[in-house]
């Protein structure tokens, strides 16, 4: 009797031994740039998200942003957030505001706020707003009715004062491992924004007093990408639908010719044949796990050499990665 009692006690440590270094773990569905207002199959892609989600146990979704207007055509991608049982919690994206303000969005899609975090065990979800542009007179102005397209890019994607302020003190909470979501990226690669360099730089300083930083996920370039700057994780998500080519990736033979009298700029899009999403696991013990998807281009493929010409990676991939922090 003695060695069995020995034995389940043997067994009883190595349970909890694995347990501890198993660590707290939260699951999420992520996906970006949906742009429902300009493709005819936005509530398909939505639907397949949503039974991912359901299938892999996921505990939410995250939408980076440019997602649907808020307006009677956006009523079917409502219904089918509305039927799925755990929250969708919403990025705001610079399209999401070209034909209203933000907080039009913000009550259509039941958002805290423009920019908000919510808490889930030792996890803390930061929730971005770049929706910012630096006018004429150096002035941080919110993006409304489109109103940023009337600025270059490099004074657009900005952080309001208030917005920073309160990030300092989101991210001062050193209980928590933080992970950052933004809809143009925080640290873009591809842009001269000088702003982004001073996210970072808070970012940095949360991590050196204390506060563990996960990662930092961004959408808007419809691009595949990771860097690991200073030690962060900044994760570039691809668009759920489409590479926007502009014009001279113009092609009207993809769709039915009615398909695109309803969806004028769908011709300057290289669209992929399945959504791509992720699903994201992250372990306490510091480990980050992303399982990606992957398409293909819509027939006619587009002319990569022209595509090598962007200024970022383009591929109908999210990779699968495995990250630390």
């Amino acid at each position: 009797m003695l060695p069995m009692m020995k034995h389940i006690l043997i067994l009883f440590l190595i349970f909890i031994v694995s347990s501890t270094n198993a660590g707290e773990r939260t699951k999420f569905m992520i996906f970006a740039d949906l742009h429902h207002d300009l493709i005819p199959d936005g509530e398909d892609r939505l639907q397949v998200v949503v039974k991912q989600a359901l299938k892999q146990k996921a505990d939410f979704i995250i939408d980076l942003g440019d997602f649907a207007l808020p307006s009677s055509k956006s009523s079917d991608v409502r219904e089918i957030l509305d039927k799925y049982p755990a929250k969708v919690y919403h990025t705001l994206g610079n399209h999401d505001v070209d034909k209203n303000d933000k907080q039009t969005y913000v009550d259509y899609w039941n958002m805290p706020a423009p920019y908000y975090y919510f808490d889930t065990g030792s996890f803390r979800f930061i929730i971005l707003d770049s929706n910012f542009f630096l006018d004429k007179d150096s002035i941080i102005k919110p993006y409304e009715k489109g109103n940023y397209g009337k600025v270059g890019e490099a004074d657009r994607n900005f952080y309001s004062q208030e917005e920073v302020t309160w990030l300092k003190k989101a991210l001062n909470d050193t209980t928590k491992i933080c992970i950052l979501f933004s809809h143009a990226p925080v640290n873009d690669q591809y842009s001269k924004i000088s702003q982004n360099k001073y996210i970072h730089d808070i970012i940095i300083h949360a991590r050196d007093n204390g506060t563990r930083i996960a990662a930092v996920f961004g959408g808007h370039i419809h691009s595949d990408n990771y860097h690991q700057i200073d030690g962060v994780n900044y994760i570039q998500v691809n668009s759920i639908s489409y590479i926007w080519g502009g014009s001279k990736f113009t092609n009207m033979e993809r769709y039915p010719e009615s398909i695109y009298r309803e969806y004028p700029s769908l011709k300057y899009t290289i669209p992929f044949e399945k959504p791509l999403y992720a699903v994201v696991e992250i372990c306490s013990s510091g480990k980050i796990k992303i399982k990606g998807t992957k398409s293909r281009y819509v027939q006619p493929e587009p002319d990569e050499k022209l595509l090598k010409e962007k200024p970022y990676p383009c591929s109908p991939v999210i990779s699968d990665r495995k990250l630390t922090f």
